[in-house]
């Protein structure tokens, strides 16, 4: 009798503890607010941001964490658009911590966009995420790149002397 205590003891306590170490390290992060070039994104239902080739894409974000009482370390925000031929387009902060007396920050990322990126009818997905080896979180928007309208590009200027 006193074993199956002893035992029944071991499980609730085991139980216990896989019930609150979750608890505990899940956090709840979301974005406050994100701004593409100084106007606001509806992060409940995003709506597609107009860019035009060559331009730099400035981020403006907010990131809030609730319910937590530790701090959380390795963070880093990255805002990212794939599908370039050439390379991938990204933005990233430095590792940074939010401390359990800061639970909010704001950063500005910044997206350098190339002059010879292709204007397709599908839009281009501008990704915003903060991640670090256990948390991610992320917020796809839609991004519809345009060309300036009569714009010349000069390459070469050749210049003889006569």
């Amino acid at each position: 009798m006193k074993g199956k205590l002893k035992m029944l003891g071991v499980l609730a306590l085991l139980l216990v503890s896989l019930v609150v170490v979750p608890a505990v390290s899940a956090l709840d992060f979301k974005f406050d607010k994100v701004e593409v070039n100084g106007d606001a994104v509806d992060l409940a239902n995003p709506e597609t941001v107009a860019v035009e080739r060559g331009d730099t894409l400035n981020l403006h974000v907010v990131l809030h964490v609730e319910n937590t009482t530790t701090d959380v370390d390795n963070l880093r925000l990255r805002a990212w658009i794939g599908g370039y031929e050439y390379d991938l387009i990204e933005d990233k902060t430095e590792v940074f911590k939010l401390s359990s007396s800061e639970s909010r920050k704001s950063f500005d990322l910044a997206l350098e966009l190339p002059e010879d990126m292709e204007i397709e009818d599908d839009a281009y997905t501008l990704h915003v995420e903060v991640l670090n080896h256990n948390v991610e979180l992320a917020i796809p928007l839609s991004a519809e790149v345009t060309a300036a309208r009569h714009k010349v590009s000069i390459q070469d200027v050749y210049v003889s002397p006569k």
